[in-house]
């Protein structure tokens, strides 16, 4: 049976179908999609499509996950997206969910249509075009009050989509969003209000009790298609896994119950034993759905072949996932999820990440692709500034200052914030167009700011705040999913608990003083660990003096409490300093 040859979103196809003049057939989906499978096994190997495709069309294959640059600019609501495109790249038409016959009546059309009325249709792209400068000059010309009342507003907007009945947000199908139940986690604990510690601990409870987990192997499918997490979609993603890990930890330190603390356990051990790549010791991104075999018992998968784990490995979410078992390694006390989380950061370091240049986007078959995405450095710079407060090695923040710089340099907007992809790589279409993410950008403020608490670096501060002034006036677009953004919002204004502690590595009682202030749970802490020979420039710049014995300083901002020896001591220090930065006023705007 014949195929349809697809070839890589490249230079070379973009050529080929300028040269012949013929437009190109985009299919966009992802290795874990079992909608993009069907597609692909059903109409798309008829006989009277594929001559179609390969007379009329110059067909691209596009995976989502490894170029979300591509899939930003022409995702159509679901996947696969079947997009109809200009030579040079502009929508013609297209969609998600197409029926079979819509498959084989665009396939059969769109080309004639575009051979007749190329020139109306370019007209209008060039409209098109026009129109978005123009709505991005305006979004540019807005202002907007930039404070804390802004995180108010977001919680307001949590609070209403929040499903008091099922738990979640909405009321049609269920996604479980960490970065919400992240944001909720936080203000339930910094304002006391139990409105948000419902939202935290009904929806964690629920989606543990649901469909959404998987109860036998452990591990989180994407979503669920109903209020009640039923119907669950089976594909599981490294994302849910390494952000459902981090709220279920936090969820059993704040609410002391011991069942969160299970699917944490049982969280990691999927992790361990299906995603994870014994080779590299990094995770793979994503295990396809197969809703016949997640049906099953326990007991009854052991004779089954399990779904497919596609082995790619993504900066974004494996820079996520070690952020997440580091917080494991403690939490948990499991010395294991510590020295899975600092292998793991070694690959990424020596694989996917290149001094000056910056981090790849993705590994396969011994190769790294993609470079300049926005995500893969915020992401990564995150996890290593994680690395350094649970490690105590600060030679790691070279490379978060070296990421920094180099997203300045080549993806900063002159009007405030970061552009998704940098200025120089190769434009077809719809790619021209630079994006600002309000998400992403959200992400880059609260690495700013983490940095700026462990680097004393003044300059991190001013561009945090300059990145989130820029989306002051756009996030009541999102609502409730802009609680990332918020987050950072929140960390701008009312600096973070910051535990510094001072003393010879490898000396126990440093150790002992880190580690009583990672035990105790405050939301948004920070802890630095400095060497008074090997950390002195940093020290210096902290102005903390090079104590042999080891102390503990607890901060908030430049205001620091005396000095803390004893790590029994340290929990009620730190606790009595997040309630006086809940109950002091904001930090002053530059």
């Amino acid at each position: 049976m014949r195929e349809i040859v697809w070839s890589d979103w490249s230079d070379d196809a973009f050529a080929s179908a300028r040269a012949s003049g013929k437009p190109i057939l985009l299919l966009l989906g992802a290795s874990w999609c079992r909608f993009c499978r069907e597609l692909e096994s059903s109409v798309l190997r008829e006989a009277a499509v594929v001559e179609n495709v390969e007379k009329f069309y110059v067909p691209i294959r596009v995976d989502k996950d490894r170029r979300p640059d591509v899939n930003q600019r022409y995702f159509l609501g679901g996947w696969p997206t079947l997009a109809f495109l200009t030579p040079d790249g502009g929508v013609i038409t297209g969609g998600s969910a197409l029926t079979d016959e819509e498959v084989r009546l665009l396939v059969a059309k769109t080309a004639d249509w575009w051979r007749a009325n190329q020139e109306q249709v370019q007209d209008g792209l060039d409209g098109i075009v026009a129109e978005q400068a123009a709505a991005d000059a305006e979004r540019r010309a807005r202002t907007a009050d930039f404070s804390p009342a802004i995180v108010e507003r977001v919680a307001a907007a949590i609070l209403d989509a929040f499903d008091a009945k099922h738990g979640g947000f909405g009321t049609g199908q269920k996604f479980p969003h960490p970065e919400i139940i992240d944001f909720a986690l936080l203000y339930a604990e910094k304002t006391r209000n139990p409105a948000f510690r419902e939202i935290a601990q009904k929806s964690l409870t629920e989606m543990a009790a649901g469909g959404l987990a998987d109860a036998a192997g452990g591990g989180f499918f994407r979503y669920c298609a109903t209020r009640d997490w039923r119907q669950p979609h089976t594909e599981k993603l490294l994302e849910t896994q390494a952000g459902l890990l981090r709220n279920f930890l936090e969820g059993w330190q704040l609410f002391d119950r011991p069942d969160f603390r299970k699917v944490a356990q049982k969280t990691l051990s999927y992790l361990e034993h299906t995603l994870r790549d014994p080779e590299s010791g990094a995770w793979f991104g994503s295990q396809a759905a197969d809703d016949e075999y997640y049906g099953l018992a326990e007991q009854a998968r052991a004779d089954r072949k399990p779904p497919h784990v596609e082995h790619t490995i993504y900066a974004p979410s494996l820079a996520q996932t070690i952020s997440s078992l580091l917080k494991a390694g403690v939490v948990l006390r499991d010395e294991s999820a510590t020295k899975r989380a600092i292998e793991a950061t070694r690959f990424l370091t020596e694989n996917l990440y290149s001094p000056g240049r910056g981090v790849y986007h993705y590994f396969s078959d011994g190769t790294r692709r993609i470079l300049g995405l926005l995500v893969d450095q915020i992401w990564t710079a995150r996890a290593l500034l994680h690395v350094v407060q649970y490690t105590g090695d600060n030679s790691w923040l070279e490379v978060v200052d070296d990421l920094i710089a180099i997203i300045v340099k080549k993806q900063s907007a002159t009007h405030g914030g970061f552009y998704d992809i940098a200025e120089d790589d190769s434009k077809f279409g719809a790619m021209k167009r630079r994006s600002q993410s309000l998400i992403d950008n959200g992400v880059m403020a609260e690495v700013l700011v983490r940095a700026h608490c462990l680097t004393a670096r003044q300059e991190y501060l001013d561009l945090a705040e300059r990145t989130l002034r820029a989306f002051a006036a756009d996030w009541p677009q999102y609502g409730y999913f802009t609680a990332g953004y918020a987050r950072a919002v929140e960390l701008f204004f009312h600096p973070p608990v910051r535990v510094v502690v001072v003393g010879p590595e490898g000396d126990p009682r440093r150790a002992a003083l880190a580690e009583a202030a990672h035990r105790t749970y405050i939301p948004s802490k920070l802890v630095l660990s400095l060497d008074p020979d090997k950390d002195a420039a940093l020290l210096k710049r902290h102005e903390f003096p090079p104590a042999r014995d080891p102390v503990a300083y607890v901060c908030i901002a430049r205001a620091c409490t005396g000095q803390i020896t004893d790590p029994a001591a340290l929990p009620a220090v730190m606790q009595t300093a997040e309630k006086q930065r809940e109950s002091h006023g904001p930090r002053t705007k530059r």
